[in-house]
């Protein structure tokens, strides 16, 4: 079985402006990727932040104006020990996993790979630890190499949208995503990332079929109704948003951003009180975030005074 990317991630935001000179950014989402060493898809998502340039949190450049990353290194391979095959290196790689023990077992990997480059397991292996360590470059070499002999994989393509994500081929990866859907119509992540570049891409339409898709398979996914939360505010649907972002609370208690998101919505509806509950609350998570969203409050309350 194969570890598949989790679902958890976030970028640039757009602002939400209320009244004349207060800006409201909203959150949404980040990717958080976990490992389960039984090969298991894990989940999670999210990030955000309340001032500042960006409201959706993210992994990677806030802009797309950002220095471009450098490819990283390979790194120095250690040559295989003569006698030894490519079955055998496999095999510890495979025991290295297992343990958790990516390091050993990306070098155990990687030497199977010299002496068989159609190993696609290990090849699908390298592409998830290198996507780990964020050399998502390295990360696509892999998991084609693993594409040409598996190509209908869908675990593989969820990692290659990934690291196409990361690397800002938004196209490719959405078509990745796209693909693995159709393969693993039973698994909610790579729906969940296509609506996340939807989103991102500001195409809110497609983005709300892709996260309604990932909640029909997952109904519990905290931050897929976060993220259609995002949606729904964009298109001016406050009460849907309200109900999306309170849902995801309710699945998950800690999730900072739909509290400040909804701190923000109760401010665009003239319900201070109701912004300050979810202060309270947020305050209790993530104290940092409570406070900026706090002076956002505070100027809101301000400028409604000299209003009047």
């Amino acid at each position: 079985m194969f570890t598949s990317r989790s679902c958890n991630r976030a970028s640039t935001s757009p602002v939400v402006y209320l009244a004349a000179s207060i800006a409201f950014v909203f959150s949404t989402g980040s990717v958080i990727a976990q490992h389960d060493a039984s090969g298991g898809t894990p989940a999670g998502m999210v990030g955000g932040s309340v001032s500042g340039s960006t409201g959706r949190t993210s992994s990677k450049p806030a802009t797309a104006s950002s220095a471009p990353r450098k490819r990283a290194p390979a790194p120095v391979r250690k040559p295989p020990v003569r006698g030894f095959s490519a079955d055998y290196y496999n095999r510890q790689g495979d025991e290295f996993y297992k343990a958790n023990n990516y390091k050993d077992a990306l070098e155990a990997y990687l030497k199977a790979v010299d002496l068989n480059p159609s190993l696609a397991t290990a090849q699908y292996r390298i592409g998830w630890i290198y996507n780990e360590q964020a050399k998502y470059e390295l990360a696509v070499d892999s998991l084609n190499e693993s594409l040409r002999s598996r190509a209908t994989d869908a675990d593989t393509l969820i990692e290659l949208g990934f690291a196409l994500e990361k690397l800002k081929r938004y196209n490719e990866a959405a078509e990745a995503f796209r693909k693995a859907s159709r393969l693993k119509p039973d698994s909610a992540t790579p729906f969940y990332w296509l609506g996340w570049i939807n989103n991102d891409q500001g195409n809110y339409a497609e983005a709300e079929l892709a996260l309604k898709s990932a909640l029909r398979v997952k109904p519990d996914y905290a931050e897929a109704h976060y993220n259609l939360g995002y949606v729904y505010s964009k298109a001016g649907r406050q009460k849907q948003a309200i109900e999306s972002y309170k849902q995801a609370i309710m699945l998950k208690s800690n999730l900072a951003e739909a509290y400040n998101n909804l701190a923000i919505l109760y401010l665009q509806r003239g319900e201070r009180g109701l912004a300050l509950e979810q202060y309270g609350q947020l305050k209790l998570i993530n104290y940092d975030m409570a406070e900026k969203l706090f002076a956002v409050i505070y100027k809101a309350r301000i400028l409604n005074v000299r209003k009047r």
